[in-house]
């Protein structure tokens, strides 16, 4: 599995070239706490304000047998440019002079609020990340569910689907591979990476129906996110069907295959940092696959060395859990 790398920088990077304060830095480092997979996912400055444009190719040249003192034909590949847009992810938080006086500790009380917004702003960049789709929502960028949402798309080949899944009882998992020619996260040129978070302190609040003053202690909190799918050939989607593989060993024995598939689909695991990200039910019944050890199973449990916890892997390549992702998928068809 390939490393970070000085070209590969993650957000928790960008926010301390960016921010000398350190206060951007230790935002970034309690999202990480809040979900370790931005720990790892790589990030760029986008070229556009609004965004990132790169160019993809699309198909190879061709190449061919050359018979002697007979010349072959030229050909070149395919591109196109691409254009990926980022969302402003953004809300406000608001506490009474008043109430934050109770305790005697102002700072204490604010941070015990904005800490559930910091929380809450983490839940919608992995929601995005995953189930983004600017075709209901302008203002959402295109998340990997709607990259890889049907089985005859462009990008089929990279979608396996449990055999029995049906309903609207699925959940998916993720394979990726984070690199600057396979799949990144971007933020707008000239922008701060990850979360900003601006104490405003203490402002003048008019209730807009009474014209009743009131002092509040006010924190903005913003976010300009997307994501920059290079090389659709380094993520696959695997869906497994929550009711069979709660019904019966066969079930998960089911599962863990549909597993194999969708890792073999992967392009090159080492041409980045691989990851494998799944929903905390999914991430239960890894576990319990590993705990009653699956026929055919490569789930095992290692030690995380950076953290001193143990986590999961699957061939190698580690498992996160993101609270974005769900149980209630629809069966892709």
């Amino acid at each position: 599995m390939a490393t970070l790398t000085e070209t590969n920088l993650t957000m928790a990077d960008h926010a301390q070239r960016t921010d000398p304060t350190g206060v951007i830095p230790a935002i970034v480092e309690l999202l990480e706490q809040k979900n370790p997979a931005i720990k790892h996912a790589i990030f760029q400055e986008g070229n556009l304000t609004t965004g990132h444009r790169f160019i993809q190719r699309v198909a190879e040249p061709t190449v061919g047998l050359r018979e002697l003192n007979q010349g072959t034909v030229p050909s070149k590949s395919r591109t196109e440019p691409v254009t990926e847009d980022c969302s402003i992810i953004e809300a406000w938080s608001e506490v009474d002079e008043e109430v934050a006086k109770l305790n005697g500790q102002i700072q204490r009380t604010r941070w015990s609020e904005d800490i559930s917004f910091i929380s809450a702003m983490n839940k919608k960049f992995f929601n995005l990340l995953f189930y983004g789709d600017p075709a209901s929502n302008a203002l959402e960028y295109r998340g990997l569910a709607n990259r890889y949402n049907s089985l005859s798309g462009d990008n089929s080949d990279n979608i396996v689907v449990q055999a029995s899944a049906s309903g609207t009882d699925c959940m998916s998992a993720f394979f990726c591979v984070w690199g600057d020619q396979t799949m990144y996260g971007i933020f707008p040129k000239g922008q701060k990476a990850g979360l900003d978070v601006e104490d405003l302190g203490l402002e003048t609040k008019e209730n807009a129906t009474t014209g009743a003053l009131m002092r509040v202690y006010r924190t903005h909190f913003m976010w300009k996110v997307g994501l920059a799918l290079k090389d659709w050939r380094y993520v696959s989607r695997a869906q497994l069907d929550k009711s069979v593989m709660d019904a019966s060993a066969d079930g998960m024995k089911a599962a863990v295959t549909t597993l194999i598939k969708a890792y073999h689909r992967v392009n090159d695991w080492q041409s980045g940092v691989g990851a494998i990200y799944v929903g905390r039910t999914c991430y239960e019944y890894l576990h319990l696959a590993v705990i009653e050890k699956v026929a055919s199973s490569t789930l095992k449990i290692v030690e995380d060395l950076e953290r001193g916890r143990p986590i999961m892997t699957f061939l190698g390549v580690p498992i996160y859990m993101c609270e974005g992702l769900l149980a209630t998928e629809t069966a892709i068809s």
